[in-house]
C-alpha cells in the first residue's frame, strides 16, 4: 500500500495537468533528473545543449505563429502626405506614406500578437545603411534585408537633417519590405513620377528611379508570401520586367528555408 502511495506521489506533476510545461522548463527538468540519477558531466552537457535547442526552437516557432497571425490582419497603410515641387523633368507632385503612417498602421496588430520592430543604422562616408529587425515577446528575432542610400542633401539641409531624411526613408522601406506591405493606392513611388513639361517625356530618370524602388521592395522581403504580395503590388504594365528579380529573391528565400 505504501509502495502504491509512493508511486502516486512520485507521478504527480509539478504543474497542473491543464498547464503544459514550457520547452525551457522541460529541458531544465531533464537536467535535474539527470543529476539525481548520477549522470556523467558529459551526459549533462548534452542534455543542457538539448534544452537550449528546445527553448530556441520553441521561441522561433512562437515567432512564426505570431507572424502568420499578423499576416491575416487587415493592415492598410495610407498615403498621408503630399509633396509638390519643381523637378528636372517638370513639376513633381505625388502622395506618399510617411514613416508615421506605416508604424501607426502596423503597431496595433503587432502588439496584439506580441511582435515588435527595431532598426540598426550605420554610416559609411555619405552612405547610410539601415537594417530592420522584427522580434517576438518570447525572445526570437529575425533580421531583415539591409538597404542603403546616400544622405539626402537636397534643399538646404544640414548634415544631421540630411542623415535623418535618409534614415526615415530607409526605415520606411525596410519595414514595409519585411512584412510585404505597400501603401493602399499601390507602390509608393516617393516622388519619382513627374508631370512632363512641354516637349519632354514623362519617362527617363524618374521612371528608372521608380524601378529601383520596386526592386528594393522585392529584395527586402523576408518570406515568399511577402514577396508575392509585393510583386502583385507592382503595376501590371511594368511587372514583367521584375520577374527576374522576383525569381532570384524567391530562390534565395527557398534555399534559406530548406
Amino acid at each position: 500500500m505504501n509502495n502504491t502511495a509512493n508511486s502516486v506521489v512520485q507521478a504527480e506533476p509539478c504543474l497542473p495537468a491543464t498547464q503544459p510545461a514550457s520547452p525551457a522548463f522541460a529541458g531544465l527538468d531533464l537536467i535535474a533528473k539527470a543529476v539525481e540519477r548520477g549522470c556523467s558531466s558529459e551526459q549533462i552537457d548534452q542534455l543542457a545543449a538539448l534544452a537550449e535547442r528546445m527553448a530556441r526552437d520553441a521561441k522561433k516557432a512562437a515567432w512564426s505563429r505570431a507572424m502568420a497571425a499578423f499576416s491575416r490582419e487587415p493592415i492598410e497603410v495610407l498615403k498621408n502626405k503630399t509633396a509638390d515641387f519643381p523637378g528636372k523633368n517638370g513639376r513633381v507632385s505625388y502622395n506618399f506614406a510617411d514613416l508615421t503612417s506605416v508604424t501607426d498602421a502596423i503597431r496595433p496588430a503587432m502588439a496584439k500578437h506580441g511582435l515588435f520592430y527595431r532598426w540598426e543604422e550605420r554610416t559609411e562616408g555619405t552612405t547610410v545603411h539601415c537594417t530592420c529587425y522584427v522580434g517576438h515577446a518570447d525572445g526570437h528575432e529575425e533580421k531583415g534585408s539591409t538597404l542603403s542610400a546616400p544622405k539626402d542633401d537636397s534643399g538646404s539641409k544640414n548634415t544631421i537633417q540630411a542623415s535623418g531624411s535618409t534614415i526615415s526613408y530607409l526605415r520606411r522601406y525596410t519595414l514595409l519590405g519585411f512584412f510585404g506591405l505597400a501603401p493602399r493606392d499601390g507602390a509608393d513611388d516617393d516622388g519619382r513620377t513627374a508631370a512632363p513639361t512641354p516637349g519632354t517625356q514623362a519617362k527617363g530618370a524618374g521612371a528608372a528611379e521608380e524601378a529601383v524602388d520596386y526592386k528594393r521592395n522585392l529584395e527586402a522581403c523576408r518570406n515568399p508570401q511577402a514577396l508575392a504580395r509585393v510583386m502583385n503590388g507592382i503595376p501590371s504594365s511594368v511587372r514583367q520586367k521584375f520577374l527576374p528579380t522576383y525569381h532570384a529573391c524567391l530562390a534565395v528565400l527557398q534555399e534559406a528555408a530548406a
